[in-house]
């Protein structure tokens, strides 16, 4: 129930209001906020004793999603967590300049291989 709670709070944060395609550069309280639901995450995949249907209910989401959450983050702590979450931003990142340069290399070739 609080992720829910956390996230209806995002989605009408003013700051992401006017500008919602301003995802990666967030306002310092929206950023509180996705490092306060990446804690919150990362207590639920932790709590090993309770059983998921309860997990689910309790955070308000489905039974799959605890699975995903304890898939991707199970025995990690909030600074890995943290960490893991940079280090997919720049991958992303890195994936599309590989791309791009890929596309450009490609495009340069046919020029070249063209008799004039």
């Amino acid at each position: 129930m609080e992720i829910r709670l956390a996230l209806l709070k995002l989605k009408m944060s003013p700051e992401l209001s006017a500008n919602p395609m301003k995802s990666l550069d967030l306002a310092p309280t929206a950023k509180a906020l996705a490092t306060y639901l990446l804690q919150v995450v990362v207590s639920y995949c932790s709590k090993n004793g309770e059983k998921i249907k309860e997990l689910a209910r309790s955070a308000g989401v489905s039974q799959h999603t605890i699975y995903h959450w304890k898939k991707k983050f199970g025995d990690m702590t909030v600074n890995e967590a943290k960490r893991y979450k940079a280090i997919e931003a720049e991958n992303a990142k890195l994936k599309k300049i590989v791309a791009d340069l890929t596309l450009d290399n490609m495009m340069l070739k046919e020029v070249n291989s063209k008799k004039w």
